[in-house]
């Protein structure tokens, strides 16, 4: 199944102009690339793959902090990956028009792979994350963010999506394309990255915050967590992943005592 493919002329208006530099990036963003690119440029020349890659923007914001990698950029949405070609000229950045629901068909080995806002922003989150674990070398890091709450995962793009012709925050009079909202259940999400093959160890960093104001959906609060899960060297290993949580601790309250 392909995912959707959204056509509104606001999300180049939008990621030309925001989210292409460090400090435009959230802190949650900022707080676990410090922590896995410290980690992975010891022993290695960075090679990114950027699933969900807009117009480029988390090359530029990398740029600032790393002194040599090389970056793919794919995203489904054609005019922005036109406009990231004619605006990133390296030779160490390349550009690709895919659908990350078909990602699993090609090859891009790399030792860290992003995908921000795309798999909790679409309708096969599952076959996104299990295409980019695919394209993760051993020993790499898979890099994503999720919406995470202590209620039940909602994903299902007719109870909880966000307007794509408001993503900017403006008020439109018809809203038009949505988009899947995808919101997990804290445990859910554990689970779900701990069942990737080879997964040696789960860094989560997340806070409180409310949804976005072009969203519809049940939820009044949402924790917003960017995820690195670490793929074994050893291909055979099958234990359980480590994990590491930097979370509200009211995320692990029961339903029955938590505030929606």
């Amino acid at each position: 199944m392909s995912n959707i493919h959204y056509k509104s002329e606001k999300l180049l208006q939008f990621y030309s102009k925001h989210r292409n530099s460090w400090d435009s990036l959230y802190p949650s963003e900022r707080w676990v690339f410090d922590r896995v690119v410290r980690e992975l440029e010891q022993n290695n020349v960075l090679h990114i793959l950027d699933v969900g890659a807009a117009c480029g923007g988390l090359y530029s914001a990398l740029k600032e902090r790393i002194d040599q990698f090389d970056y793919v950029g794919l995203d489904i949405n054609e005019a922005m990956i036109e406009w990231a070609k004619q605006n990133h000229d390296s030779p160490n950045a390349k550009f690709e028009c895919l659908d990350a629901a078909a990602l699993a068909e090609t090859q891009f080995p790399s030792n860290l792979v992003v995908s921000l806002s795309c798999a909790d922003w679409n309708v096969e989150t599952h076959s996104i994350l299990d295409a980019c674990w695919k394209q993760l070398r051993p020993g790499g890091q898979l890099v994503i963010s999720l919406r995470l709450t202590n209620l039940e995962s909602i994903n299902d793009i007719e109870r909880s999506y966000q307007y794509i012709d408001a993503i900017d925050g403006s008020d439109v009079e018809s809203r038009g394309e949505k988009a899947n909202y995808v919101v997990l259940n804290w445990r859910d999400s554990l689970q779900m990255l701990a069942d990737l093959n080879g997964a040696e160890t789960i860094l989560q960093y997340g806070y409180w915050g409310a949804p976005s104001s072009s969203a519809v959906t049940e939820f009044e609060r949402l924790c917003f967590t960017v995820c690195a899960v670490r793929k074994s060297v050893d291909e055979d290993f099958r234990g359980s992943p480590r994990c590491e949580l930097h979370l509200p601790q009211d995320l692990f309250d029961s339903p029955s005592t938590a505030r929606n």
